[in-house]
């Protein structure tokens, strides 16, 4: 696995029904490889609390691992977003919560977005 030396700090956001510690599987690998990771445990106060956190696919580069076994999500909806967010779409066999059922693959989509960004 490549060595990454970065000042730059990436940051693992959860969403409604989980918490941070949802990442824990993918954070370990992560600061292996050398990445700064943080996943803040971040209150779940409002839809509208949360969607205003995260407007940074805007303005910033953005990755998305579109989950082909997702029940919550169609993959048809997941693909209309990542298009409208320009993000670079990698499509697995993952379920609406893939940090923790399929944390490899969180591991290698954002090893691949560190590898572009940093």
């Amino acid at each position: 696995m490549k060595r990454h030396s970065s000042s730059a700090t990436i940051v693992l956001e959860h969403a409604a029904r989980v918490d941070a510690s949802s990442w824990s599987a993918v954070i370990g690998p992560l600061l292996n490889a050398g990445i700064e990771v943080i996943a803040p445990q971040i209150p779940m106060t409002s839809l509208s609390d949360d969607v205003l956190r995260t407007p940074a696919w805007k303005t910033k580069p953005s990755w998305c691992l579109l989950a082909e076994d997702d029940r919550m999500f169609s993959p048809k909806t997941q693909r209309f977003v990542a298009e409208r967010m320009n993000a670079q779409i990698r499509s697995h066999d993952a379920d609406h919560a893939p940090q923790i059922s399929s944390p490899g693959t969180v591991v290698e989509i954002v090893l691949e977005a560190a590898s572009a960004l940093l």
